[in-house]
């Protein structure tokens, strides 16, 4: 019986092909949430979430039009994200510090993309379980939990969730064009651009569109003998020219990623292009292709193998591999049209993460960055796999069945690795456990083993590790090995061994000596091994300080002295007192403290420096000098004892 308003049961008058779309892309919503939901009980991880929000005091503060104009301006490790930090100051203003819902978000946008890859791909081929199938082998993908499971990639969901709308975008304005459309194809591109901007390849990836499954392009699309068109068909002429303003597009944010990106670039072409970044870039495109089909062995930090490992038999293989995949892509351009697309799709979309113009850090190469490759291969594989089982009796079963068991895989795989992002603990045991020389995992568990523990032992023999890694794989970035050295050099400092202290603490100054370790360390170092004071000396060297700001010096003479006897060890006390007494006049005296404060702690920049300010006042120059000496090679970094030794040996100002 009809209504109004349409069929019976249909009030809205929705065709059925919609309906069960619709139904389908929620099904596939809601199954895709279901399994990466565990990732809400994972916090934050010492690699990179801290500059991305819990230390990010910006994004602390939340949303509001301040932090909103920020984050259009903000640039965070050399990137230029702000859709991603809008995102995260609306997770902090919802969520606060509570990294479950940063965990949240990221779910819910990746099952979200998933849904809207479905809506666009099932209209788009006319073939909907093929697309839901490889809508869910993209999804489900263990590749893809890293940029899930990681607060830090929250990029990567959502530019992928603006290139699912973009896609959507796309086919409806091919069915119907219209300056509107276009506008939303334009706008879509354009969000996830600013989501992240390695999506620059996105009007190549339309043409691709173009070519199949839209079939647009009259005289190149592959249609079969009486099969007609199902969008309305355009030149290929027209088809690139309606590409160039979404190209314009794209051009803006590849110059903008080339200026915020200039160090990796840089870092990049430090290393030789024809035997080293082609040959390792191809032999990358091959090695994604090995971890799509056999997802096995993966952890988030794969470290690039250093000049050396691109000998001229991997170039072959890589070159060969290439070229094998670009024969199979060739040979099914018209039987199997798919299959083309869909390869064409991966190596054009993984170009701009290949290495060959900019270098990822120590990465040679990402699960993360399959991200968009994999729509393409998971495309190939299906109809591959769809049209080989058709040919064959029961093909389509056994098909069936096989989609499920890899899935079924897939799923306990992604179980497995979410539980891996658990913390910082989990997440470096997870990765030593696979590469036991791995560089950055060594460095970010000796970090937290020593700062976080203050277990000295595990965390030099991570630290150690590390260097040798470095130092094996050629200095990639010399900043690397000088970062590592000034780590040692804390661990040796605090344990002790303060000559091979001193000599890790060179090698840093020498390698990273504008890194942040390595700054902190020289001013760790310079004060020598620390001691607290005994409780009774403790107020008094506070009531010193404050009369000795107060010019009251005879107060303060005693303060000390009292300090001194309660404490007699305290090498702060000794150094105050001879500071008070120098002040004072008395010339003997304070040097006799001074030198006191020196033998405490032979090891403090201050007190030698001090010390040898007032050998010289008692005209003992050569001592003093020698005593400056020693306060630099405790701080060479120090401007001030260079100069005092300077005047004290009479060389220019």
């Amino acid at each position: 019986m009809r209504n109004s308003l349409g069929r019976a049961g249909n009030p809205a008058g929705v065709p059925r092909a919609l309906q069960t779309r619709a139904v389908a892309a929620l099904g596939i919503v809601l199954g895709v949430t279901l399994v990466y939901l565990p990732a809400v009980r994972c916090g934050f991880v010492n690699w990179d979430d801290g500059p991305y929000v819990y230390e990010n005091s910006a994004v602390l503060s939340g949303l509001s039009l301040r932090t909103f104009t920020a984050a259009w301006t903000n640039v965070t490790f050399h990137s230029w994200a702000p859709l991603t930090t809008l995102s995260y100051l609306l997770d902090s203003t919802l969520f606060g510090t509570q990294p479950w819902g940063y965990h949240l978000t990221s779910v819910l946008l990746h099952a979200a993309a998933a849904g809207l890859l479905f809506s666009a791909l099932a209209p788009m081929t006319g073939c909907p379980w093929r697309s839901a199938a490889a809508t869910l082998l993209f999804a489900l993908h263990p590749l893809r939990v890293e940029s899930v499971a990681w607060v830090a990639e929250r990029k990567d969901v959502l530019s992928v969730f603006f290139l699912a709308f973009t896609l959507v975008a796309y086919e409806r304005y091919c069915r119907r064009p219209s300056p509107a459309g276009y506008a939303a194809v334009a706008a879509a591109m354009t969000a996830s651009l600013l989501s992240k901007s390695t999506l620059v390849t996105l009007p190549a990836l339309l043409v691709l569109v173009d070519y199949w499954p839209l079939q647009r392009l009259a005289g190149v699309s592959s249609l079969k003998p009486l099969e007609a068109p199902r969008y309305p068909t355009v030149s290929l002429q027209t088809a690139l020219l309606e590409k160039l303003p979404l190209l314009a597009v794209a051009g803006v944010f590849a110059a903008v990623t080339l200026a915020t990106q200039a160090g990796a670039i840089k870092q990049a072409a430090s290393l030789p292009l024809l035997t080293v970044r082609l040959p390792l870039g191809l032999w990358s495109i091959v090695r994604y292709l090995g971890m799509s089909l056999w997802p096995v062995g993966l952890h988030p930090a794969y470290c690039h193998p250093g000049a050396g490992a691109a000998t001229w038999p991997v170039f072959a293989a890589a070159l060969a591999g290439v070229c094998a995949l670009a024969g199979v892509a060739a040979s099914t351009r018209r039987s199997l049209p798919a299959v083309f697309v869909g390869l064409a799709w991966f190596t054009v979309s993984l170009a701009p993460v290949i290495g060959i113009v900019a270098q990822q850090g120590f990465q040679s190469h990402a699960d993360r960055f399959t991200y968009v490759p994999h729509i393409g291969l998971a495309v190939a594989v299906v109809w591959l796999g769809a049209e080989a089982a058709r040919r064959l009796p029961g093909g389509v079963i056994a098909a069936g069945a096989m989609l499920a068991a890899v899935l079924a895989a897939f799923i306990v795989a992604d179980e497995r690795q979410i539980a891996h992002w658990r913390g910082d603990d989990t997440l470096w045991q997870w990765i030593l456990s696979v590469d036991p020389g791995n560089y950055v995992a060594n460095r970010k568990q000796g970090h937290r083993l020593v700062v976080e523990q203050k277990d000295y032992d595990a965390g030099r023999r991570c630290y150690l590790a590390a260097l040798g890694w470095l130092e094996q794989a050629g200095e990639l970035d010399p900043g690397e090995a000088g970062d590592v050295c000034a780590r040692l050099a804390h661990v040796e400092f605090d344990t002790g061994n303060h000559a091979l202290a001193r000599r890790y603490r060179d090698r840093a100054l020498a390698e990273a000596a504008d890194g942040e370790y390595t700054q902190w360390v020289v001013k760790h170092m310079r004060v020598g091994p620390r001691r607290d004071p005994a409780e009774a000396a403790k107020p008094l060297l506070r009531a010193g300080l404050a009369d000795a700001r107060a010019g009251q010096l005879d107060a303060a003479l005693a303060a000390f002295e009292e300090a001194l006897a309660a404490d007699p060890e305290c090498a702060e006390a000794a150094n105050n007192l001879g500071l008070a007494l120098a002040e004072r006049g008395r010339k003997e005296d304070a040097a006799e403290s001074l030198a006191r404060a020196v033998a405490l702690n032979p090891l403090n920049a201050d007190y030698r420096l001090n010390l040898a300010q007032a050998l010289a006042a008692v005209g003992n120059l050569e001592a003093a000098v020698t005593e400056c000496r020693m306060a630099r090679e405790l701080d060479p970094t120090d401007a001030g004892i260079r100069n005092v030794e300077r005047s004290l040996v009479g060389g220019p100002q």
